[in-house]
């Protein structure tokens, strides 16, 4: 082998080897950027770059799609979200004082309590036939009566109620109750006197324009203590009381005599506890009083508020007076039936040595039915209160009364009182229809016509015939 030969060998050789070794070393690294600090207020940790294949490295390639899978499913690219506005909380609502109507307020923990009500009777009266000077038609304000109920603290009630009818100012009740339970209550007051039956209901429920002649002998309201309740979900009810004492049918403000009048009544429906039924609205109870009168004696008048019978003019209370009134009413659906009997005994004298005994008794037997309603011992419930848009007119009830009041012949034999200008007897029969609207608000036309026993120089009086047509608001 020629020298130039084995030159050119051993000069591929090196070149072979040079090559290999400098394909085995690693090549430097390329160079990196520096990342810049991130502001202060920043608080997210900056990205630390990937590094770089070596130069000279095969890129990588995708992984070969898996028949068998499914494509994922495209997604579509979100827009932009828009910041929505924080919505300011709203500050919550202070609790409201709870309102059984307009004119009921009560707080929210049912502690108080404010009740607004109101009566007004507006009547046009006619006399048929016109009997006398003091039978004039007229309008007439029968009632104009504001009253306050209210509740403090749970359990003290207060009631005031005056009346301006006559553009005259008279008050009628101003009482506190102390109501723990309903069983037993303590009324302390000016209220009315537990014994007349139809003067225990509201005159905003009575069936006619006019009580019964039963309503002339017992007292209407006077000043006392009382002790009343309900046992039994109502099934007895009983009130007693002392009380100043005051004329048949009168009201008082103080005592005149330093003696006190002591009154009671009971009144149970037997069958109430067992429920609504035939025989729930069936009601029989007693009423009485005792006590000693003196000074001035009632005069008694008809419905028309006309005096049929007035003690002479010598004649005054002496003495022991006693009340005696059992009563009954039986209520169930559209029906009512209403019966009252007084018995009064009152003790007379002449201011000298002439004494005797002023001794009246009246009745009274009412009915009626409610055509679109109900009654009760609280009034009429109405179905459908007046409503024209709805078709709706209320409800419309008929009713009849027969009433009578009788007073002992002996008052006239001894002088205390005259026949010629005082009636030994009064009779009178009633129809009324009334069209009530809603509760409590009703039109009502009544005829009532009377009869008398004596009361005249020649005889007997002459019939009394009264038509009143009332509008009655009240809440």
């Amino acid at each position: 082998m020629s020298s130039r030969t084995l030159l050119a060998l051993s000069s591929a050789v090196f070149s072979l080897l040079f090559a290999q070794v400098a394909q085995a070393q690693p090549a430097a690294p390329p160079a990196q950027e520096t990342p810049q600090s991130p502001p202060a207020a920043a608080t997210s940790t900056p990205p630390v770059a990937e590094p770089r294949p070596p130069a000279g490295s095969p890129a990588p390639t995708e992984p070969a799609p898996d028949p068998f899978r499914a494509a994922p499913a495209e997604v579509a690219p979100s827009p932009p979200s828009t910041p929505v506005p924080a919505t300011p909380e709203a500050p919550p609502e202070k609790p409201k004082p709870k309102s059984g109507g307009p004119f009921v307020i009560e707080s929210d923990d049912g502690a108080h309590k404010l009740e607004l009500h109101a009566l007004v009777h507006a009547d046009l009266r006619f006399f048929v036939p016109s009997t006398g000077p003091e039978t004039i038609d007229t309008f007439l304000l029968r009632r104009v009566r504001p009253s306050i109920d209210a509740r403090l603290y749970h359990y003290f009630e207060l009631k005031i109620q005056p009346d301006f009818a006559g553009s005259k100012f008279q008050l009628l009740d101003a009482y506190g109750n102390l109501h723990f339970i309903d069983e037993v209550q303590l009324r302390v007051g000016k209220g009315k006197t537990p014994v007349g039956f139809e003067r225990l209901k509201s005159p905003a429920d009575i069936t006619f324009a006019e009580r019964g002649f039963p309503t002339l002998l017992v007292p209407n309201r006077d000043v006392g203590i009382q002790i009343h309740g309900q046992l039994w979900k109502g099934a007895v009810e009983y009130a007693g009381g002392i009380y100043n004492g005051v004329p048949d049918g009168g009201s008082g403000d103080q005592d005149e005599n330093g003696e006190k009048d002591y009154a009671g009544r009971i009144f149970v429906r037997p069958f109430l506890p067992f429920g609504e039924g035939p025989l729930s609205g069936i009601g029989i109870g007693l009423a009485g009083m005792t006590g000693i009168q003196e000074g001035t004696l009632a005069t008694y008048k008809t419905s028309g508020q006309q005096t049929f019978f007035a003690p002479a003019d010598v004649a005054q209370a002496d003495g022991k007076r006693a009340v005696f009134a059992p009563q009954a009413a039986y209520y169930f659906g559209p029906a009512g039936l209403m019966f009252e009997y007084v018995r009064d005994k009152q003790r007379l004298s002449d201011g000298a040595a002439g004494f005797t005994q002023l001794d009246g008794e009246a009745w009274q037997l009412a009915g009626s039915f409610v055509l679109g309603g109900s009654q009760s011992f609280q009034g009429v419930k109405v179905d459908s209160p007046l409503d024209p848009k709805q078709n709706h007119w209320g409800s419309v009830e008929l009713a009849a009364r027969y009433h009578s009041l009788r007073f002992d012949p002996r008052v006239f034999r001894t002088g205390f009182a005259d026949p010629a200008s005082s009636a030994r007897l009064a009779s009178a029969y009633t129809l009324g229809l009334t069209w009530h609207f809603a509760r409590r608000l009703r039109a009502l036309v009544n005829y009532e016509h009377t009869t008398f026993e004596g009361g005249a120089a020649d005889g007997n009086r002459e019939p009394e015939g009264l038509l009143v047509s009332r509008l009655q608001v009240a809440f």
